[in-house]
């Protein structure tokens, strides 16, 4: 059976009406014979053709973008032409160079410098691990004795663990439950834009704001306690020892709760209100409406608000810093990391290697979590 007779079986003809010679030769609609189709389509297809007896071999046109070379690489990965590729390298340029000098730079001279001595900010000779021995040995980030009797100061790197484990269970559970709260009330975006105020205040102010409303003589949180009469608990809280940094903490929950709170709005909004119709006709109280319906919609946001809540947390500074000052509060009870890297690199004596030391224990926890939230879907 040769090609014309299989396309006539298979009823090609009603698609595309074909008329059939004795001799065999078909013409379309357009009155061009078969011959010529291929013909056409030889002189088409064929990458030599003669002119008056020469060859002549047809143009074969600019490379594709499967040939080698880096932005064919790149076309092909992104799965866009070599063109826009160029284009998206040239715009990418200015911002990738950029993070390479004030991040990549500083990241990998600090691993390098961690590994040598220093007079001040002269580089000196090669201690292989000194610094890192002599930076877990020194009492101010890891007071060993101390953290067994749970006892102030435990050192900067418990305390910072501390905040993550009070502060950020908290700041969730508030921004979640005022996002149910506000959810259907009236007047809802104010509620919110005040909430919200804490964490569009710069937290140096915020650590300022702490003094002041635990002062032991003007501060409005002693003067609670003065008129529900616990005057015998009156006290400077941010210079009490074993409860300062429970005073800061509150302090950074009010901050975080307006982020974490808007997220859980945003995610609330999302929520189909017919499934939550659904489930009040079949009799589903809040609770179970809460679980069934409403959790499945917003769990996600919850894993980039503890996320982020865990990196706000250990890249803390500016709070301790207007509270405690340099030292961390009185004998260091509430320093953190970030204030033994400011202590360690500009106060006398200067122990540069030891403060790239703790620079790079700080990035080693946030980075795989900061990786994870830019990787999630």
């Amino acid at each position: 059976m040769d090609l014309r007779s299989h396309l006539d079986a298979v009823g090609f003809d009603r698609l595309w009406p074909l008329s059939t010679s004795g001799d065999g030769d078909a013409t379309a609609g357009n009155g061009t014979s078969g011959d010529d189709d291929d013909a056409a389509a030889n002189e088409t297809n064929d990458p030599a053709q003669t002119d008056g007896g020469s060859t002549v071999h047809s143009d074969p046109g600019p490379p594709s973008a499967s040939g080698g070379g880096l932005s064919r690489r790149v076309s092909r990965r992104l799965g866009i032409d070599h063109e826009k590729a160029t284009a998206l390298a040239i715009f990418l340029l200015p911002g990738m160079t950029l993070f390479a000098i004030f991040s990549i730079g500083p990241i990998a001279y600090s691993a390098v410098g961690s590994f040598f001595s220093w007079d001040a900010f002269t580089i000196g000779e090669f201690v292989a691990f000194e610094n890192w021995v002599e930076t877990f040995r020194d009492p101010l980030i890891i007071n060993w004795e101390n953290m067994r009797e749970f006892r102030f100061p435990m050192g900067a790197l418990p305390q910072n663990l501390l905040w993550v484990v009070i502060h950020v269970p908290l700041s969730t559970l508030l921004g979640l439950g005022l996002a149910l709260l506000f959810a259907d009330l009236k007047g809802r975006r104010i509620l919110r834009s005040m909430i919200f105020l804490g964490f569009t205040t710069p937290t140096i102010i915020i650590g300022l704001i702490m003094l002041f409303i635990y002062d032991p003589q003007a501060g409005i949180f002693n003067e609670l306690l003065r008129v529900i009469g616990l005057e015998a608990q009156v006290r400077n809280w941010t210079q009490s020892p074993q409860v300062a940094i429970y005073a800061l903490i509150a302090g950074g929950v009010w901050v975080q709760t307006g982020f974490s709170m808007l997220l859980y709005s945003s995610a609330l909004a999302a929520v189909d209100p017919s499934l939550i119709e659904s489930a009040k006709i079949d009799g589903a109280g809040r609770i179970r409406r809460f679980r069934d319906v409403i959790w499945p919609q917003v769990r996600p946001v919850t894993a980039v608000v503890v996320i982020m809540g865990i990196i706000w947390v250990l890249r803390m500074f500016d709070i301790v810093y207007a509270a405690g000052g340099s030292a961390g509060g009185p004998n260091h009870v509430y320093s953190v990391l970030g204030i033994e890297v400011y202590r360690a690199a500009f106060e006398p004596p200067i122990q540069y290697g030891n403060a790239m030391v703790v620079a790079l224990v700080e990035l080693l926890i946030v980075a795989p979590l900061a990786l994870y939230i830019a990787r999630m879907r």
